[in-house]
């Protein structure tokens, strides 16, 4: 960010402190987002579930970048949109797949813990059913893509 005082950086993960409250005062302006490609063995994905494909509010949002190795989780950001007061990362979800096996089974397993970390409404957009639903579907749909595009193999 940047104002007559000066530039700043505030990680993403800072940025959003509420429900339309950014960390950006009245006198700063964005003047850059620094996004890091993926090394090699680091899948990232984003997904967007609407009613429409373009030009519309989402219902829900999803990205996750994975480092796996060698059928292992080395290490997991996950992210959802629409299902909570701002965009969150889902920290017990992902240390919960850290150190395991790169597998449908696990995979499932921590789509239950999704369900516990987000906190959906219901509005014109879709029921807190449907975006819980969606939001597990969404990391089952990541494990499924990043098997299919890449043959990264399973692990246990």
């Amino acid at each position: 960010m940047s104002s007559t005082d000066g530039e700043r950086i505030v990680p993403m993960t800072h940025f959003y402190k509420g429900y339309k409250n950014l960390d950006l005062a009245e006198n700063e302006l964005i003047t850059k987002v620094i996004i890091p490609i993926p090394q090699k063995d680091h899948y990232l994905k984003l997904y967007k579930v609407s009613l429409r494909k373009d030009m519309d509010i989402s219902a829900v949002t999803f990205a996750a970048l994975g480092n796996i190795e060698n059928g292992e989780i080395k290490s997991m950001k996950i992210a959802y949109g629409g299902v909570g007061p701002v965009v969150k990362r889902l920290p017990k979800t992902e240390n919960l797949l850290i150190g395991k096996g790169w597998n449908e089974k696990n995979i499932s397993e921590a789509s239950l813990q999704v369900e516990k970390e987000i906190t959906p409404i219901s509005d014109v957009r879709g029921s807190s059913q449907f975006r819980t639903q969606v939001s597990k579907n969404l990391l089952m749909k990541y494990f499924r893509e990043i098997q299919s595009q890449y043959g990264v193999e399973e692990g246990k």
